[in-house]
């Protein structure tokens, strides 16, 4: 209804911090408007004005593969993939650079953003059944509930520090159009509105795209006669590495059509994205108003369906 959602988010990410940002807003209004401020940098100029920056990583990862690949141990192919999609992830966000690829090791934030999954999901749970609640927190160690504090602290440190400096980035990044160069002065709602935004950016930029690099990597190793197509396709368009460039990549459609099945195979969304049903029919079902229903992902990527 005039391009807002009619079935709306639950409180199955609420972790009462009193603001959704924008993955987790179940005001449609309010998320709209946080969409509309955020959308600019994803169109196509402003991602051809960051290519630059995605090539530098990508570049390193290649480099890294060269150096390590064809040793007789053979690579952690997630870990690397974790990495790469974790250092694009967090400049792109708000310009902050953690050389988990360079040093080859994951970074004291990339620690404290996976320790921080197991609450994650064991909140998704309680959420989704109240009853579980008061035993909720019996399944997570301490150490991992002192993380999150951690992860929030170091989150509104990086805020600030985009925030101070505006005016003088490095290259242009997601937090361009939440805080553009001379924007006035927050206030602390403001700020804490921007710390979830980039929270959520972050993390959205970094577990499914990782997932997404390992899962077709994967994939095509385990189908050898694809993986060759995708070789012959790829080389007979380009004679040096170099010479890649998105949009010659464009015409590669076996390449793509290998992506867009890898898409559908890596399931990059487990919660299954609850909604509250306004009152609707849903694959002619008729949903009562108010019931929180979601998809079934295993059987979405089992069936396709």
């Amino acid at each position: 209804v005039k391009n807002l959602e009619s079935f709306v988010k639950t409180s199955f990410m609420d972790l009462g911090v009193g603001d959704g940002g924008i993955s987790w807003e179940q005001d449609p209004v309010r998320h709209r408007q946080v969409a509309k401020r955020i959308s600019p940098v994803f169109s196509t100029k402003s991602i051809r004005a960051k290519e630059h920056v995605l090539h530098s990583y990508i570049d390193l990862f290649i480099d890294k593969m060269r150096e390590f690949g064809g040793t007789k141990d053979g690579i952690e192919l997630n870990k690397w993939a974790m990495w790469l999609a974790m250092d694009i992830s967090a400049d792109m966000a708000y310009g902050l650079e953690l050389h988990n690829l360079r040093d080859e090791k994951d970074s004291d934030f990339l620690i404290a953003i996976n320790e921080t999954n197991l609450f994650g999901t064991v909140n998704q749970i309680a959420q989704k059944f109240p009853l579980l609640s008061p035993l909720s927190f019996l399944f997570v160690p301490p150490k991992i509930l002192r993380t999150l504090p951690h992860v929030l602290k170091i989150n509104a440190q990086e805020v600030q520090r985009r925030i101070d400096k505006r005016d003088q980035v490095k290259h242009l990044d997601y937090f361009e159009g939440l805080v553009p160069p001379g924007s006035s002065e927050l206030t602390s709602k403001e700020r804490n509105h921007l710390e979830q935004v980039a929270a959520q950016l972050l993390v959205a930029g970094y577990d499914p795209i990782a997932d997404q690099f390992y899962g077709l990597l994967f994939l095509l190793l385990r189908e050898p006669d694809a993986l060759t197509t995708v070789i012959n396709e790829v080389r007979g368009a380009f004679q040096r590495y170099n010479e890649i460039n998105p949009s010659e990549l464009a015409g590669l459609q076996y390449m793509h059509a290998c992506i867009q099945e890898s898409f559908r195979i890596v399931d990059t969304g487990p919660n299954g994205l609850p909604r509250i049903s306004p009152g609707a029919m849903v694959d002619g079902t008729y949903i009562d108003k108010g019931v929180s229903c979601q998809s079934n992902i295993h059987h979405l990527v089992s069936y396709g369906d």
